[in-house]
């Protein structure tokens, strides 16, 4: 890909919005790999070229504008940095009445995307009530839009469990889960699950659900994703509770090891 990059360079240049594209997506793809300030630098040029272009053209480059707009947001909540995801996808959400009528799945796809994340944003910065409110919308256009068996529905359901285990609502949350574990099961799924059973006191049978997500998150991405470390971090708590401490030692060396590998380093203040 990089190779092809090259070429799209020296064919296009680095300011025509063939190149600026490939390069967002090169990027979500380190991103996807846990290479987060790699991904950042080339999310990052991508966008200026594409504003640069959108300010030329706004009708025709508002999509595109959009989208890495989204995509570089997603990537600066997990290096928590919030405040400037939020001003990143506050400026997505007005982009969505210049995407023209003709790519309306698109633009439905772009507006679940901005308002999932702005959901995230608002949530990281403690404004529950706000965030609960934007999930209640995503669920209900998602359900719309996508239909009640879809892989999306069922994200969008299992993001909102997660968000109502913290604010302590756990009815809520489980119903919400098990929609979305009937369409299909995830190892993000999996620890929502888990999640559950650890606040049901059913520490035995989370722990089961930690070890299966992490089977299949390692087969998926490998060792070296940041989701592996925060997992396995989970388990060794989980583990410690049960006082199982030599298990947790271990676990807890693993997390520190794949940690290591990963190249996700968050800034806490954002």
């Amino acid at each position: 890909y990089l190779e092809f990059l090259q070429k799209l360079t020296a064919f296009y240049g680095r300011d025509h919005h063939f190149y600026a594209n490939d390069l967002g997506m090169l990027g979500s793809v380190y991103h996807s790999m846990g290479k987060y300030y790699k991904a950042a630098e080339m999310m990052e040029e991508s966008r200026a070229t594409l504003e640069k272009l959108f300010k030329e053209d706004p009708e025709s480059r508002a999509e595109d504008y959009a989208i890495i707009l989204n995509n570089l947001a997603v990537l600066y909540l997990d290096m928590n940095r919030y405040r400037q995801a939020e001003l990143l996808l506050k400026e997505a959400s007005n982009l969505n009445n210049l995407i023209k009528k003709p790519l309306y799945d698109k633009k439905t796809t772009i507006n679940l995307a901005t308002l999932n994340n702005i959901a995230d944003a608002l949530d990281n910065q403690y404004k529950f009530d706000q965030a609960e409110e934007v999930y209640e919308e995503i669920v209900q256009k998602s359900k719309i839009h996508h239909g009640q068996r879809t892989e999306s529905y069922a994200s969008h359901l299992s993001q909102f469990a997660a968000f109502c285990i913290k604010e302590g609502a756990l009815d809520k949350a489980k119903e919400l889960l098990n929609e979305a574990l009937v369409i299909s099961t995830t190892p993000d799924r999996l620890v929502v699950l888990a999640t559950i059973k650890e606040k049901e006191e059913k520490k035995e049978e989370a722990l089961g659900h930690y070890e299966e997500a992490l089977q299949l998150y390692q087969e998926e991405y490998g060792f070296k994703h940041p989701r592996i470390a925060a997992t396995l971090n989970q388990k060794a708590k989980l583990l410690r509770i049960l006082k199982r401490p030599a298990e947790a030692e271990k676990v807890l060396f693993e997390a520190l090891d794949a940690n290591s590998k990963s190249e996700q380093k968050p800034n806490p203040k954002g």
